[in-house]
């Protein structure tokens, strides 16, 4: 027994690190299981899930001085996490012990975790009939990405007496930008956002003191905590709550006039970034919320107030940065694809099967090729089969979807391996089918389809084969491909490259000048200045966002169930068009506001073009599978030499196209179709695309200062372009038509459709890891046993 009892302690102990590799799908069988404990958990009275709080604010306390997967419970600043952490690290010993360490855990919950709360944000309700959707509220999920590699301060317990300070609710702005500054390198600016947090849970008296709710609803992501903050219509105290006896808890209430009951709370530590208060020791203010005046932050709070996107995606970086916290970007690492073929065969993966392996080579989709080809054939398998009523989604069957999408993605390479041309191609398709209406058809007698045809084949193969028929429409199944593809080349982005130099030192906050692609020169005037007070070895400023921030929703519809090609016929944009053209096309297709239109097109940045296609030729920019603001950098680029040439064949219809060259160079450094040049230019094209003036001589259009705008901030257009993006998907159906994904299978679900669930994701994940794991137990325990 004894030896038993010796053998387990050190497997357990031996196994639970060092930690070698963590796969997608692990981490999306993880993702499934705390989503499922933290929706699940109710407070006692059931109006909120205390788990969404407690975990982004677990994860906080776990990250000041290093995320290390500990708790000190004898520090008073940590009461009130007993239970989330009982329940997360029950869940991490029973399924995931042996994949990630538990700070790798605690740290994938905190964005789970802010995830739901995003979802279950205020601006997201639906206005009234006949109202307009509130401003600012598109951006849905979180958009923070998981990296592995962090340590466990011990493998065997969560319990530590390692003493942790913590930021101190009497303080104030001085205290807040130097606690910030001095445990995780944070701006000024990332200070605010990161305290937006506050939105989320509450103070109880028994644990801290102070009492109440920051802001009504406490399981919501969104930017009410600047809202109330800065809303001086409110009546504002400053009591003090502490119990007799009890040392003092000096806080700031809101109520309403006329109400009997808080509209919310601050701290002193929150009411400093708005307001320049100066408490005395026990932390009373000398001056009122109307006298205080405004604190040198108080821009930044009504900034954030204005705008939830705005806040939501700096507040999402500086996440990251937070459960970062104590490791270069070396030690951190992305979860890795797992191949089809190293996981064990079964039911459930064999349904899931991928369409080929990685490294196969194919033609870029968006048409490579010398000449056009007309008709498509059938797929195979490609049979007749009775419309599918579909009637349940849930976050477990998706996040399959996703999984395989990018892992067919990522496995096409370009005959000559210098990108991945499904990413270009299958934005490109959702937007060709999103024409008129979205609903998983195309017709390849219309020549602007051309170089579709292979997305189409390896979308409706994985679509038929994984078994996602039974699940989603193929209009769905295509727009999330869309979504996953704008997803992994928002991961491409080139100004997402680091420059030499410690990781997050010297971030340039107040930096919004574009970074130019090598080679492509800088400001108007060749240079590019570093600004006062920053160090030139951070990375820049407009590079924090990680992914792109998209939701998925489903109930569109097929034109046909049983296959994707139609004759319906379908306009799309003239290349040869002026703005006039590009507004009031995009206008009377998608009713995109001339902004929007602008913003939309930006994904130019993306593919190229094709003589044996369309009849032009060249690529945009330089990176075609990057998502990014390059387009408006080039498109805005006076120092290139950009020409007008027709590029078409003899006795071919004219193309007409601009492009550009850096200095002497012979290479084309970019093109650009007159329908993007009007963006810029007040070109004015004749019938067959021939622009009367040069790129120097047109004079700007009426879009040319959004197009700096956007050329100027990578993250302002690709918050837009996500919002444009979001809307396109949309495009044909009315509010409720399309419904968010649930948590569990509904009632309705058929009882016939093969439900893909959170327990098929985790039997795929667990069955490649005991695959791993079991052999190396069996070697370890003869060898023990051998020596005990």
């Amino acid at each position: 027994m004894l030896r038993l009892v010796f053998l387990s302690t050190i497997l357990g102990v031996c196994t639970a690190q060092p930690y070698t590799s963590l796969t997608q799908d692990q981490v999306t069988a993880a993702r499934a299981k705390i989503r499922e404990l933290i929706v699940t958990t109710n407070s006692t009275d059931g109006t909120f899930k205390p788990f969404i709080a407690a975990s982004v604010r677990l994860a906080f306390h776990d990250c000041v001085g290093r995320c290390d997967g500990c708790i000190n419970f004898n520090n008073a600043d940590n009461a009130g996490l007993q239970m989330v952490v009982q329940a997360l690290n029950n869940l991490h010993g029973s399924d995931f012990r042996q994949i990630m360490s538990r700070a790798d855990f605690w740290a994938l919950a905190g964005i789970v975790a802010a995830t739901i709360a995003s979802e279950n944000r205020m601006c997201r309700r639906r206005p009234p009939p006949g109202r307009p959707p509130p401003p600012n509220c598109q951006v849905a999920t979180f958009p923070a990405d998981f990296k592995w590699g962090r340590q466990d301060c011990n493998p065997t317990s969560s319990q530590t007496n390692a003493s942790r300070v913590f930021p101190n609710g009497h303080g104030d702005l001085k205290h807040d930008k130097e606690y910030f500054s001095t445990m995780f390198g944070f701006t000024t600016r990332e200070a605010v956002a990161i305290i937006g947090a506050h939105t989320l849970g509450a103070a109880s008296r028994q644990q801290s003191g102070w009492n109440g709710r920051w802001v009504g609803r406490r399981d919501a992501l969104d930017n009410q905590f600047y809202q109330l903050l800065s809303d001086i219509s409110l009546n504002w105290t400053h009591p003090n709550v502490a119990r007799p006896r009890d040392e003092a808890r000096y806080q700031w209430n809101a109520r309403a006039p006329g109400e009997q009951n808080n509209r919310g709370f601050m701290l002193n530590t929150d009411m400093a970034l708005f307001r320049n208060i100066s408490p005395n020791a026990v932390g009373e203010s000398s001056c009122t919320f109307l006298t205080c005046g405004d604190s040198e932050t108080a821009s930044i709070v009504r900034e954030y107030a204005q705008n939830n996107t705005l806040w939501f995606i700096e507040f999402a970086a500086v996440f990251q940065k937070m459960i970062s916290n104590g490791y270069t970007a070396a030690e951190l690492k992305d979860p890795t694809p797992v191949p089809a073929q190293s996981l064990p065969s079964s039911s459930s993966t064999q349904s899931m099967s991928r369409t080929a392996p990685p490294g196969t080579r194919m033609s870029p989709p968006d048409g490579m090729r010398s000449s056009p080809p007309t008709r498509m054939s059938p797929p195979d398998d490609m049979s007749p089969s009775p419309p599918i009523t579909y009637t349940s989604l849930t976050h477990a069957q998706v996040a399959v979807a996703r999984q395989d999408i990018r892992q067919l993605i990522l496995s096409r390479n370009s005959t000559d391996d210098t990108f991945k041309p499904l990413i270009a191609s299958s934005v490109r398709l959702v937007f060709h089918d999103c024409v008129g209406k979205c609903d998983g058809c195309i017709n390849f007698n219309n020549s602007d389809n051309a170089g579709l045809q292979m997305v189409v084949r390896d979308l409706d193969r994985l679509y038929r084969r994984g078994n996602y028929t039974q699940v989603m429409s193929r209009a769905d199944f295509w727009a999330l491909a869309g979504t996953v593809a704008a997803v992994i080349a928002s991961e491409n982005r080139m100004c997402r490259m680091r420059r030499p130099g410690p990781p997050g030192m010297g971030e340039p906050q107040n930096d919004t000048r574009p970074m130019q692609p090598p080679g492509m020169g800088g400001p108007q005037n060749g240079t590019q200045q570093t600004p006062p007070g920053t160090n030139r070895t951070g990375p820049p400023n407009d590079c924090q966002l990680q992914t792109i921030p998209l939701e998925f929703m489903w109930g569109r519809k097929d034109c046909n169930p049983s296959s994707s090609r139609t004759n319906a016929s379908r306009e799309f944009p003239n290349g040869h068009g002026d703005l006039k053209h590009v507004t009031q096309y995009f206008m009377s297709e998608f009713g995109f506001t001339t902004r929007e239109t602008v913003a939309l097109l930006g994904a130019h940045t993306l593919g190229a073009a094709r003589r044996g296609n369309s009849g032009w030729n060249g690529r945009w920019v330089p990176r075609r599978d990057s998502l990014d603001n390059e387009f408006y950098l080039l498109l805005s680029n006076t120092n290139l030499i950009w020409t007008h040439p027709n590029v078409a064949p003899q006795n071919r219809e004219p193309r007409y196209q601009w492009s550009a060259r850096q200095g002497n160079q012979t290479n084309q450094r970019g093109f650009m179709l007159n329908s993007d040049m009007s963006l810029f230019r007040n070109i004015t094209p004749n019938d067959v695309g021939q622009s009367s003036c040069t790129y120097y001589t047109c004079g700007d259009s009426e879009t040319a200062s959004i197009v700096r705008q956007f050329a100027r901030n990578n993250t302002q257009w690709f918050i837009e372009f996500a919002a444009i993006f979001q809307k396109m998907l949309s495009n044909g159906y009315a509010d409720g038509e399309l419904k968010y994904p649930t948590e569990f299978p509904t009632e309705e679900s058929s009882t016939d459709a093969p439900q893909t669930t959170a327990k098929d994701i985790t039997g795929r994940a667990c069955s490649y890891v005991h695959s791993v794991t079991t052999p190396l137990i069996s070697v370890l325990s003869l060898v023990l046993l051998y020596f005990v």
